[in-house]
This record gives structure tokens, C-alpha cells and sequence, in this order.
């Protein structure tokens, strides 16, 4: 008993110099769109926002979609948490979409490299939507046109306790999850969505 109550005071006393940025008031654009420039603008801040971030930090996406690109590249993370309350929906503007350095394969849509303690989660279903509709093209015949040339939605590498709870991977252009090099992950209540819906 006695310990627990040091515990309690010790933990009041601590200062918590965390910070939770909510993405639309740090400045995105929600609402489907195919303007280039606010999908561009989305797409730096999420990524410019995520990996400024300290041990203790949340970034939460609000219930309402927002449009972004791909290529966004998550890294250096210890201890920081993001909330996908709504949808984070990739663009299907395959013209504007980024490429590897190579000027022919198109990038991953989002990649998350060098975390220490990175948290996915959601208050409730929050989702990544590939768009893969217009890549996949007309069925059979889009396959062959762009054979394996198809974005991921979604690689984790080098993560130490990476937990992903509670999100929908839905309608990737290609693999709707790739990784490597992970230790001690959990991957829970995450569904992942046909790559072409049927009717």
C-alpha cells in the first residue's frame, strides 16, 4: 500500500511535456478531393508533423477523411502514438503519384522505419484507404498493363514494440501490409479489405 501511494505522488509530481497535435487543427484539409495541391499539402504535413515528434507524442486524425499521397515516410519514433479516428484515403491520381529513385516503380504509400514503442491505434475502426480501384483497371486486363508496378499501402521496418490495433487496411493497389526486421510486435482487432470489391 505504502508503495503504491509513492508511486501515485511520484507520478503526480511528473511534468508531462507531451504533445497531442490534432491534424486538422494543425492545419488538414478534410473532405474528398482531387486538388492536387491540398493533397500535396496533407501529405508534408502529416509526414513533417509525425517526425518532429518527441517520446509521448500523439498525432489524432478526427473522424472525417483525409486526402494524401504516398511516399510519406514515418521514422526515428520512440514512444509515440497515432490515432486514426477517420480515414487517411490515398489518392488515386496515379499521374501525380511519387516514385523510387529508380523514375519507374511507384513508392509505397506509407512507410514507417526506426521505431522504438509506435502506436496505431483508434477509438474506433480508423481505416488507410489504398483507392486501388484505378490501379487495378479493368479486371484481368489492368493486372497485365501494370503487372507488380502497383504501390503497397502500408511497410513497417525496424520496429521494436510496434503494436497496430483497431484499423482497416482497405483496397491497396498491391500488398495491403509488407515488413521486416520486427521485434516484439502486435498486430490486433486489424482487418484488411478485399483488393478489388465485388458486387
Amino acid at each position: 500500500m505504502a508503495r503504491l501511494i509513492l508511486t501515485m505522488l511520484l507520478v503526480g509530481l511528473h511534468v508531462c511535456t507531451c504533445v497531442v497535435v490534432d491534424f486538422k487543427t494543425a492545419g488538414g484539409v478534410p473532405g474528398e478531393t482531387s486538388d492536387h495541391s491540398t493533397i500535396k499539402a496533407n501529405t508534408a504535413l502529416l509526414e513533417r508533423t509525425v517526425n518532429s515528434f518527441k517520446s509521448g507524442d500523439t498525432l489524432i486524425i478526427s473522424n472525417e477523411t483525409f486526402v494524401v499521397t504516398g511516399n510519406i515516410i514515418l521514422e526515428n519514433l520512440t514512444d509515440v502514438t497515432i490515432q486514426i479516428d477517420g480515414t487517411l484515403s490515398f489518392s488515386d491520381d496515379i499521374k501525380h503519384w511519387p516514385k523510387e529513385s529508380d523514375g519507374e516503380t511507384y513508392a509505397t504509400a506509407l512507410t514507417i522505419n526506426n521505431t522504438t514503442n509506435l502506436l496505431i491505434t483508434s477509438t474506433g475502426k480508423g481505416t488507410l484507404d489504398g483507392n486501388g480501384a484505378t490501379w487495378w483497371g479493368i479486371p484481368y486486363v489492368g493486372y497485365l498493363e501494370r503487372g507488380k508496378n502497383r504501390p503497397p499501402l502500408l511497410n513497417v521496418n525496424y520496429a521494436t514494440g510496434f503494436i497496430m490495433e483497431h484499423i482497416l487496411l482497405l483496397n491497396s493497389p498491391r500488398f495491403h501490409f509488407t515488413s521486416s526486421y520486427l521485434r516484439q510486435a502486435t498486430i490486433r482487432h486489424v482487418n484488411a479489405g478485399p483488393r478489388r470489391e465485388t458486387t
